[in-house]
């Protein structure tokens, strides 16, 4: 067993799981006569903001808010094109940091009591964009499903009375494990290539993240992620450029 944080993988599950990855992506490269294909690398940052997408907090009852930071995402992209030419197929894989400080306040009974959680977390993001189109010759569109493993988390929290912020007391064992190990969700990229010769271009990037499942399987179970991205691309095209 490894050991991130306070969570335990196994070694044998993760090398399987990152084989089968490699097998596709190896079978999504040589089913074809290689039209259309790419592969490069993203880097850039990310925010969260969590939300149950509500427009405002029920009466009377609790509420949350939450305060994302600016972290880092990166990893590998691949693209293919089948049916000569007419469909694309891309795909992704990599890392990302996600930090955030999430505010729990208690419905009034009859006092008022803040819970601050400080959540630090890696996942593993795989992206399959099904839907992709160009536009203006270098515009482009992606639309896809991501599923995020969990590697490693690091949580911390206390709670207090929110009026004068005292009787201050550590709960990071009530929170401790209570992010979901596995989170499904929708991403929608915006991007222009810029090339740089035949084969290579960069491309500057935004996408939204927004998550299909709750985040957490302990506290406010029906909170959602959603996410910025903003990030660039270098991409390296096999076919030649009048082609892509």
């Amino acid at each position: 067993m490894i050991i991130f944080g306070f969570k335990k993988l196994s070694i044998l599950t993760m090398n399987t799981f990152l084989q089968q990855v490699a097998i596709f992506i190896t079978f999504l490269f040589f089913i074809n006569n290689g039209y259309g294909q790419s592969i490069g690398i993203y880097a850039g940052i990310t925010h969260p903001y969590l939300t149950d997408y509500r427009t405002k907090a029920l009466e009377g009852a609790g509420s949350f808010s939450s305060k994302g930071k600016w972290t880092s995402r990166a990893g590998l992209i691949a693209s293919d094109k089948f049916f000569d030419g007419r469909y694309k197929l891309k795909i992704g894989i990599g890392i990302e940091r996600m930090k955030t400080n999430f505010l729990m306040t208690s419905a009034p009974t009859p006092e008022t009591y803040t819970t601050d959680i400080l959540l630090e977390k890696d996942m593993m993001a795989i992206t399959v964009y099904p839907i992709n189109f160009n536009f203006w010759k270098n515009f482009e569109v992606n639309l896809g499903f991501e599923y995020s493993i969990l590697l490693q988390e690091d949580i911390s929290g206390i709670r207090y009375k929110t009026s004068d912020l005292s009787q201050v007391v550590d709960v990071t064992s009530e929170v401790a494990d209570m992010n979901r190990n596995g989170l499904p969700g929708l991403r929608l990229n915006l991007s222009y290539a810029v090339y740089l010769g035949k084969h290579i271009s960069l491309n500057p990037e935004y996408s939204a993240y927004f998550g299909l499942r709750p985040e957490f399987d302990k506290v406010q179970d029906e909170v959602k992620s959603f996410k910025n991205y903003f990030g660039l691309n270098a991409v390296y095209h096999f076919n030649r450029r009048r082609e892509f």
